[in-house]
């Protein structure tokens, strides 16, 4: 407010003409890149996964029946996942949206959840908690860096956690059995910003 007084009251203090003052007034300067108000992006990673099943004792057998002992089930191996994220921004470089995330390959499978992300210039960090399809269903959770290395392309490091906590079927090895899957996985690859 006090720099349009100025600038409107110049003409009469150093003798500027009146046009040049009304152009100054009305120019723009933009800082920065100019953000989205929507994102959205698609990504293939590639990495490690491992996955532990604890399972609880349970019994066999005809009342009294035995009792085996639990164990633990322990799987690591190459994790291949896509997803894809929608993301609305909320203020400043802040969006919130939702991630969805899909293991091909390895123990755990579908990551759907909200999120949010955070775009730094080339950077953007984002994450996500939600339902996982890990076991018979549970909670997950994920976390992502992008660098971006060419127009709407970047590069994505990603981690994500899996959870489920549940009772083996009748027809399974320890039927009647608590158990948990937890799986966890380092993951990275490409991805584009639509």
């Amino acid at each position: 407010m006090i720099l349009h007084l100025l600038l409107l009251a110049a003409p009469f203090v150093v003798g500027v003409p009146d046009r040049d003052v009304r152009q100054a007034t009305n120019d723009t300067v933009q800082v920065g890149p100019l953000l989205p108000r929507t994102t959205a992006s698609i990504w293939i990673l590639a990495g490690y996964d491992s996955g532990i099943t604890d399972v609880g004792s349970y019994t066999i057998g005809p009342p009294p029946g035995a009792v085996v002992q639990g164990s633990r089930i322990t799987e690591s191996k190459l994790g291949v996942d896509f997803g894809a994220d929608l993301f609305v921004r909320v203020a400043g470089p802040v969006y919130l949206g939702v991630i969805v995330d899909y293991a091909l390959s390895g123990p755990n499978g579908l990551l759907a959840g909200g999120g949010a992300r955070v775009v730094f210039t080339d950077v953007a960090v984002s994450g996500g908690f939600g339902y996982s399809s890990v076991g018979d269903g549970g909670i997950g959770a994920l976390a992502a860096v992008e660098l971006s290395i060419a127009e709407g392309v970047g590069l994505r490091a990603q981690g994500s956690w899996r959870h489920s906590s549940y009772t083996m079927a009748s027809g399974s090895i320890a039927p009647g059995a608590d158990a948990s899957t937890t799986v966890w996985s380092i993951l990275g690859g490409l991805s584009l910003r639509l």
